[in-house]
């Protein structure tokens, strides 16, 4: 069931919701993490692309098997908020709206940094906000 936000929620909210998914993540519950955002009628994302481009580094195809990536536990990840690689940041249009804000985020890989990003963008939904998941990539 896709999360909603406020339409009225602070930056923290945002975060708290990203940190939240990576916890799901970090479980490998890649349905469970997908269910929280909203997914678009022209969304590619299924559970099973999502677990691919993270095992794969932001890759589909394969890489081998003692290189593939897990996403780690943001409480277990070796010093992940004071890491030079760590991102998380909210670019906002305007001061008054999230709606087409986007959000970018490191996911912390294997028990150490990481520069695969999840890029989001808020959505604005009668019911409240929701985040779609754009990309996740190397940045």
């Amino acid at each position: 069931m896709t999360v909603l936000l406020e339409h009225d929620c602070e930056e923290s909210d945002i975060l708290d919701f990203v940190r939240s998914w990576i916890d799901r993540l970090s479980t490998e519950d890649y349905q469970g993490a997908l269910d929280m955002t909203y997914v678009s009628e022209h969304s590619q994302w299924t559970a099973q692309r999502l677990q691919s481009m993270i095992i794969n580094y932001g890759f589909e195809e394969g890489i081998p098997e003692n290189q593939q990536q897990r996403v780690t536990d943001l409480n277990q990840a070796e010093a992940a908020k004071d890491a030079p690689w760590y991102i998380a940041a909210v670019y906002r249009a305007t001061d008054d709206d999230w709606a087409g804000a986007e959000v970018e985020y490191g996911l912390p890989l294997n028990g150490a940094e990481s520069d695969l990003n999840a890029h989001f963008e808020v959505v604005s939904l009668p019911e409240g906000l929701a985040l779609e998941l754009l990309d996740l990539r190397v940045d």
